[in-house]
């Protein structure tokens, strides 16, 4: 899958972050799930440890351990949708980190 970051603090974080404050069990976490998102043919396939949330901006969590989390959202211009008018997470190819923290 494609990954994108709302903003170049994320992307830093998510490339190197053994360079952030973050916990050494969250970092090897974190660096496991982004290579799982990239190796993934779609979100459809991060099943393990994800929860997808469709309210109002479509996108998914990732849980890094109890605390943490990657929260992403649905990269696509157009949301791909189901014949039902929820999002095909099976066609989803495409997600933009938010945020790496604490879970909401």
């Amino acid at each position: 899958m494609d990954i994108s970051f709302a903003t170049r603090a994320l992307r830093s974080l998510c490339e190197d972050p053994s360079a952030s404050s973050l916990q050494r069990a969250t970092v090897e976490a974190l660096r496991a799930r982004i290579a799982d998102v990239r190796a993934a043919d779609s979100a459809a396939d991060l099943l393990v440890s994800v929860v997808f949330d469709s309210s109002s901006t479509p996108g998914l969590i990732i849980k890094l351990s109890d605390a943490c989390a990657i929260v992403c959202e649905v990269g696509h211009s157009q949301v791909p949708l189901d014949g039902q008018g929820s999002v095909a997470w099976e066609r989803v190819r495409r997600i933009k980190v938010m945020s790496v923290g604490d879970q909401l």
